[in-house]
């Protein structure tokens, strides 16, 4: 098996901070491209910590096993064992992690089989950086800091800012 775990050095001139609300996270995916971009684009996020990648469905599932990740982002495209099956697999153990698939090419196929595998949600790679964020509340593994209010009009009589 080759799997990658979290790496040890600072990120930037910190080091991380690792406490009870970080995510801890272990991506899948045939692509170290792919792996690389997005393991960088969350290194910069306060709130999750990669603490492994791995390139096969096989590897996925004794990964998660090890690893025991919060959320594993896998792609449903992956050698050896596809993403379907390598979900159903880790979902069927006990106290599974979250499993969010991902895909560029969503369908309504993938849908089913991501539903038929237990996976907790599909996203589209190429919509990855903007619909993260809610799917991670949507799963319950992220809670914002505020609440967010609709701006509202001012009235006439109200005092120009």
């Amino acid at each position: 098996m080759e799997l990658h775990t979290a790496r040890q050095e600072p990120v930037g001139d910190t080091e991380r901070v690792v406490d009870s609300r970080t995510i801890r996270i272990l991506l899948v995916d045939g692509s170290n491209p792919f792996l690389d971009s997005f393991t960088n684009w969350l290194d910069g996020r306060p709130d999750v910590i990669v603490v492994g990648t791995a390139a096969t469905g096989r590897d996925a599932i004794e990964a998660a096993g090890l690893l025991r990740p919060d959320l594993v982002v896998m792609d449903v495209v992956l050698p050896i064992l596809d993403g379907f099956r390598a979900a159903q697999a880790i979902k069927a153990r006990p106290a599974p992690p979250r499993v969010l698939l991902v895909t560029l090419h969503p369908s309504r196929t993938a849908e089913d089989a991501a539903i038929a595998a237990g996976a907790d949600g599909l996203l589209s790679k190429a919509d990855l950086a903007e619909t993260f964020d809610g799917m991670l509340v949507e799963l319950g593994l992220l809670r914002l800091e505020r609440e967010l209010r609709p701006i509202r009009r001012a009235a006439e009589d109200d005092v120009p800012l």
